[in-house]
């Protein structure tokens, strides 16, 4: 709104004529720069010749002029009329009266201010943006006097894809936004995250948040032992007070500038969650803002993690039982759930388990489905979600998965879940209400389209895989995803199907976890774990998935082909399992890779052991045109000597080691569904042998850091195909673990200091009993089928 006064004594009352200006509207802190010129449509004098004065009626408000501009600014969100007077040399003056706005009346409701900034990389005639906020039409960028471009704009709260336009005399080349943290491909355009104007970029993703919540931003974290300390600031003026809690517990804190301060000593050992929760000056609740922080000694590389597969682990709480009648056993649902699991937490606690994952918890389809070979199957396993909130009713509650989460946490085990993020079931209302989110059906079983179309291809008829070649279906995933791990306190995702999602959903869902969980950006040390499975021995398809900025490890199934071949089968020699173990630590560079002896997918390993896989790579559910198995517990000896003398080669590796629920009892098992049998806690004598040395490496695994630490050298094994012996040293000490695979008694002697061990008094902490290292010599005698920890003392 704009008003015009004339008055003077010249005969030319209406010399100069005003004009309102174009841009009015800034936000608080921000200054509204107005040409003079632009105000003066008419007049006989040059604006030297002019004397102008401007004033405002709002002491929030401040105005300088200068020869050529109106400067007006505030620190403050605020309303003010602006009275601009020019005069000219008959004393004539001409009065105009313009209202300013600073602060949130800038913005629409229900939208939010965003500068766009962009440098560009060459020579151009001017820069624009565009995207999904203007259906891709491009927008102009002013040219600031450093050369770079900027925009502001009002964007409603979502998440949209968009691009900068560098504009040339011959070209108008479409990038990405060198500043963004967040991506979306184009379907064929690959993972192509680097901006380089002239090629071809992946779509940068802006997260425009509710700015008329109270939120808040943590700008420092320092965690030193049991001392936490942290800072954080209110976005957008909008935060009046704070209560922060400590564990569920108020504790006292001091809100004041704008500003949260706080040191909290004598934190307790073990997992902590400081909330914040911001209120506005109406008293409603804002953003919480979660951080999480573990007080304890675990190291990611002597960690334990054991996969709990939940249907099948313990039935806990018979009255949630409800299989639908598969034709076969292990087809159905068999009565295991979180309670079940609450109970045997001792029993992990025994096995040195400080990472527990479990199945998928969201409510799976109800029903039997299709399977192969004319089995009918049912959604026991949790791949199959048909809601993104909902729990499983035959796993249990809401109550009961809290309680299971605590309770592990209250042992010192993290709480890993499976994340199904590559598919939904048919009737989840993902897929039945935004259909174009999904890909067109074509199966993954055809066309070896596991290969030739991973990201696209169905797993099953029911289950639609998502088409994340567009914002929307990345951004609700990945964000149920997030919001599911703070509501339930959880410590990591296994990532399924890892290869079926195209990179961009993986680095945006590290970015996400990075900024709102860990905090790393800021100081956090809180490590959340995200482990993917892809299916595959080739290491540089699984490294593609790895990195800071993705995920922080996969499942090693080439080693897992190394040490069954090795171990299990005995076709090859022990020193290939190891020189394929230490090419895999060194390829993929001290990331957090999982090496396992079996899991959910694959065949048994006591089944191999015991000659009833006829592949290395396992021989389907019906090699044979029939069903096979179920399969059944050795009644000998040899298959869980084997078994044993793998687990002790395995938990000496650096990584999370995985034991897959019933490995460490040599459950046996044929192709899956049979590789999926009940758990069982009635041990004949081989299995509870079995137990003992997969408990005592557990802990021994734990109690000496020098297992895992320092360069693997083959101490003996390179020319004796069956027994090897791996030296490590740090300074944490010196290990050797040592295997005996033949039926023979052997005993070796070698040199000490050629592998940086030293003369002395070793102990195997495995057995019992000891030897003594001198002259630069140690002698070891093994018995058959047996291995051996030495410690130095």
């Amino acid at each position: 709104m704009f008003w015009l006064f004339l008055t003077g004594c010249c005969r030319n009352p209406v010399d100069p004529i005003l004009n309102a200006p174009y841009e009015t509207t800034a936000p608080a802190g921000d200054s509204i720069v107005i040409p003079i010129e632009e105000m003066i449509v008419d007049s006989t004098l040059s604006i030297d010749e002019l004397i102008i004065r401007a004033e405002s009626n709002s002491q929030d408000v401040s105005i300088e002029t200068t020869k050529t501009d109106l400067i007006i600014s505030s620190d403050l969100d605020t309303d003010a009329t602006i009275t601009f007077t020019a005069i000219d040399k008959c004393d004539t003056e001409a009065s105009l009266r313009f209202d300013v706005t600073f602060g949130a009346g800038t913005i629409e409701d229900g939208e939010c201010g965003k500068t766009f900034t962009y440098t560009p990389q060459g020579q151009v005639n001017g820069v624009s943006v565009a995207g999904e906020f203007s259906d891709w039409e491009p927008i102009e960028l002013e040219e600031l006097d450093d050369g770079s471009y900027q925009v502001d704009l009002s964007i409603a709260k979502g998440a949209y894809a968009y691009k900068f336009i560098e504009h040339s005399s011959n070209a108008n080349n479409w990038v990405c936004d060198p500043n963004a943290d967040m991506y979306q491909c184009d379907e064929g355009t690959g993972w192509q995250p680097d901006c380089i104007s002239g090629q071809v970029t992946c779509n940068s993703v802006l997260r425009v948040a509710d700015c008329q919540t109270a939120r808040l931003e943590l700008t420092n974290l320092e965690h030193d032992g049991d001392s936490l300390r942290f800072s954080a600031i209110g976005l957008d003026g909008s935060v009046s007070t704070v209560q922060v809690e400590l564990n569920g517990n108020a504790i006292d804190s001091d809100w004041s500038d704008n500003t949260l301060e706080l040191t909290i000593d004598d934190l307790p050992t073990g997992r902590n969650l400081i909330t914040l929760t911001p209120f506005n000056a109406d008293n409603q609740t804002g953003q919480v803002l979660n951080i999480p922080i573990w007080n304890d000694d675990f190291e990611l590389d002597n960690a334990t993690m054991y996969f709990a597969f939940v249907d099948r682990f313990n039935n806990g709480d018979a009255s949630n039982d409800n299989p639908y009648g598969a034709n076969w056993e292990t087809g159905d649902y068999l009565g295991g759930d979180w309670k079940g699991l609450i109970n045997k937490l001792d029993y992990l606690e025994s096995l040195g388990v400080d990472i527990l994952w479990l199945t998928a918890p969201w409510d799976n389809a109800d029903g039997i489905f299709e399977g192969d070979c004319n089995m009918t199957i049912t959604g026991y396993h949790g791949y199959w979600p048909k809601s993104p909130t909902q729990l499983e009713p035959q796993f249990g509650d809401e109550d009961t998965l809290r309680e299971l989460i605590e309770s592990a946490h209250s042992r010192h085990m993290r709480v890993l879940v499976d994340w199904v993020g590559n598919h939904v079931h048919e009737d989840h209302p993902y897929a039945i209400d935004n259909p174009t989110w999904f890909t067109d059906y074509h199966l993954c079983r055809e066309n070896d389209n596991w290969n030739q179309a991973p990201e696209t291809c169905w797993f099953a008829p029911y289950l639609p895989t998502l088409r994340y070649y567009q914002t929307a279906p990345i951004e609700r995933m990945v964000e149920d995803a997030i919001q599911f791990a703070k509501d339930y306190n959880i410590d990591g995702f296994r990532v399924d199907a890892v290869k079926h999602i195209p990179h961009a959903v993986h680095h945006n869902f590290q970015t996400r976890i990075e900024e709102e969980i860990e905090h790393k950006d800021v100081g956090g040390s809180f490590e959340f774990y995200t482990v993917g499975e892809t299916f595959s021995g080739d290491r540089g398809l699984l490294a593609s998935y790895v990195s800071d900025t993705m995920l922080d490890g996969q499942f090693e199934f080439g080693n897992y082909w190394a040490i069954l071949s090795a171990f299990a089968r005995n076709e090859t020699p022990l020193y290939q399992a190891e020189a394929d173990v230490q090419s895999s630590l060194e390829f993929y560079g001290g990331a957090a890779m999982s090496h396992f002896l079996g899991n959910h997918d694959v065949e048994r390993f006591i089944s191999h052991a015991a000659g009833e896989v006829g592949s290395l790579y396992g021989d389907g559910l019906c090699p044979a045109d029939t069903w096979r198995g179920p399969a059944t517990s050795p009644s000998y000896y040899e298959p869980y000597a084997r078994l044993r003398l793998a687990w002790v080669y395995l938990l000496s590796i650096e990584g999370p080691a995985l034991i897959y629920y019933g490995d460490e009892i040599g459950l046996p098992g044929y192709h899956d569904p049979d590789n999926r049998q009940m758990m069982t806690f009635d041990l004949n004598e081989d299995q509870a042998g079995t137990l003992d040395i997969v408990q005592s490496m557990g802990q021994i695994r734990h109690d000496y850091p020098e297992l895992t630490q320092g360069d693997r050298i083959i101490w003996w094994g390179e020319t004796d195909d069956d027994v090897l012996a791996i030296a490590r040293h740090s300074n944490s000490g010196e290990s050797l673990v040592i295997i005996n695979r033949s039926w023979s008694s052997r005993t070796i002697s070698n040199g000490l200091s050629w592998a940086g061990l030293s003369d002395g008094n070793w102990n195997d902490v495995l057995n019992g009993g000891s030897f003594n290292a001198s002259n630069d010599s140690l002698t070891i005698e093994l018995p058959p089928m047996t291995a051996r920890v030495l410690i130095k003392d």
